[in-house]
Formats: C-alpha cells, structure tokens, sequence
C-alpha cells in the first residue's frame, strides 16, 4: 500500500508519497519552479542513494515553508529528483500527480505515527 498526503509547499498545495525508507525529502524538479523553489546556482549536492544501490549525485534547494495540518517547517532542504517517469506510472493508474517524496528527515521531526491498515498518518508534535 502507498500512502499519499496533500500538503502546501511555500504556501501551495502539493501531493506527496509518504515514504519510509526514503531518509531525505524529495522534491520534483519538474515542479520546483511552480513552488517556487530557486534552483539555480545551487553549489550544494549530496551523494544519494536510489532503490537498486545506485549512487547518483544531486542538488540540494532549500524550502521556506512546508506545511502539514497545523505543523510548519521552515527552510527544509530537499534533494531535487527528476519524478516524471514515476509520474507518468502514476497517471497509467489515474493517481495524482507528485509533487514530493515525504521522507523519514520529515516524519521524524513530526514524531508521524503510520497506521498502514487504516491508511492513516497521525502527526504529534511540531518543531
């Protein structure tokens, strides 16, 4: 089963996968621009890696709000992955569109509680 949340990216609503296993947020360079998101001149990047063990190089754009519910991040650094592929796997399935991958960096901070039968994300605490 996967577990989708909307929330707002700069004060925009965005769709995004709750992923486990991903350690970093994810956002969609496709989409970066839309929530305005500078990626250029970015001299940052981390070494990641992907499902399979691949190793891939990517830039870091930072954030400057992110909101679930009642809780707000400020400034949350987010790797810039390219999802249109996953996207257009989604579309064939007539699910949304994502805009980000909710990794555990952002469900540890909220202290998230996943009730995977009922399909539920409970957040507790804010930062």
């Amino acid at each position: 089963m996967q577990l989708f949340v909307h929330l707002q990216l700069n004060g925009l609503k965005a769709n995004a996968l709750i992923d486990t296993g991903a350690s970093r947020s994810l956002l969609d360079s496709n989409r970066a621009s839309y929530y305005d998101v500078p990626v250029e001149g970015l001299n940052q990047a981390r070494l990641l890696t992907g499902v399979g063990g691949e190793r891939m190089l990517v830039p870091l754009a930072v954030v400057q709000q992110v909101s679930l519910g009642e809780l707000s991040f400020e400034e949350v650094a987010m790797a810039l992955i390219d999802l249109s592929a996953l996207n257009r796997l989604y579309a064939s399935f007539d699910l949304p569109r994502l805009d980000m991958v909710l990794g555990s960096d952002l469900l540890f901070r909220m202290h998230a509680q996943l009730d995977y039968g009922a399909g539920i994300l409970t957040i507790s605490k804010s930062i």
